[in-house]
């Protein structure tokens, strides 16, 4: 097994620095690719975190503009590029199986922004759609893994129903927010004779590794670590007088009083890069719809019958199924 994924990582770079470290012949790789490329870290920094967004919602909504024009003009080709080169690493009959992304937001309720909200989903929903127009053009050696319906059906999203946000350690909340505690959302064993996934243990998944950020001057695009040291440095240019704050905003923080800038590790911690990201029970979620397309695609290829995707929530409360027949 190849593990080479890099959290931050555009498909130019997943193309560059992971699948040119892969062989041939392989028998099954995973994909996930496409939010760095449409600006996540851009849209995080002015619409969510703004740590340099002195434009307030026009900021935001200029981005969502431009998040959709790379979504249309540039997303495609990046993903016809990386196909083109997966393509060649597999085993004759194998698959390259491909993940999406979740819409964050119930964008139904009133007690969040609604038009903000409808409008990022929209965004996430497009880049599905790219993903699997992209899989349909590289052919039959591409599968899409689509769990959105899956986080909507588990209310799983920000702003569910009549919650009050920030509520970081909902119980049921699939993605992190800025203060959720480690050992939330686990999700439980099903009673039934297909492979099933137990609650994901939080400990072994919470720690996003160490990633290699990409030097400006090289012409690549900034990682996500490196967005947000840009954004701060930007911002300690424009007001040399900021200083880091204790957790509570009460005032500065003595540690830090008299230094120079901060390396990105210290001001970027594991708490911050991971909102937005999935919780491991959405982690599980996916690997179970994941699981259950290998196994789909195994059966077709022996000809066996293979029943449709179905919705197992009475059954695990979480997950997606099916059975063979």
């Amino acid at each position: 097994m190849d593990y080479l994924a890099c959290s931050g990582a555009t498909s130019p770079q997943v193309l560059d620095k992971q699948v040119s470290k892969l062989g041939t012949g392989y028998d099954l790789i995973t994909l996930r690719s496409g939010g760095n490329d449409v600006g996540l870290s851009d849209i995080l920094n002015a619409c969510v975190y703004q740590w340099f967004s002195l434009s307030g919602d026009k900021g935001c909504n200029d981005q969502l503009d431009k998040t959709e024009r790379l979504i249309t003009d540039t997303l495609p080709g990046n993903y016809d590029k990386l196909t083109a080169a997966l393509k060649s690493k597999l085993n004759t009959n194998r698959k390259v199986f491909w993940t999406g992304y979740a819409q964050f937001f119930d964008s139904s309720a009133a007690d969040c922004d609604k038009v903000r909200r409808k409008r990022m989903n929209d965004l996430v929903i497009a880049v599905n759609h790219a993903i699997r127009a992209a899989a349909k053009r590289a052919g039959p050696e591409f599968v899409f893994v689509d769990y959105d319906q899956y986080f909507t059906l588990t209310q799983g999203r920000y702003c569910e129903g009549s919650t009050k946000e920030p509520a970081a350690n909902r119980d049921g909340l699939l993605f992190f927010e800025w203060d959720t505690k480690n050992g939330r959302t686990i999700l439980t064993r099903r009673d039934a004779d297909e492979p099933e996934l137990d609650g994901v243990p939080a400990d072994g998944l919470m720690a996003i590794d160490k990633r290699q950020g990409n030097s400006s001057a090289s012409g690549d695009p900034l990682s996500f670590e490196d967005q947000i040291s840009s954004f701060v440095r930007q911002a300690k240019t424009a007001n040399n007088s900021l200083e880091v704050a204790l957790h509570d905003n009460s005032g500065a923080d003595p540690a830090y009083r008299g230094r120079g800038m901060l390396s990105k590790d210290e001001f970027i911690p594991d708490s911050i890069l991971r909102v937005f990201h999935p919780q491991p029970a959405g982690h599980a979620i996916i690997t179970n719809l994941l699981v259950w397309h290998i196994a789909k695609q195994q059966a077709l290829l022996q000809n066996v019958p293979w029943g449709p995707e179905r919705d197992t929530r009475a059954e695990s409360e979480s997950c997606p199924g099916a059975t063979a027949t």
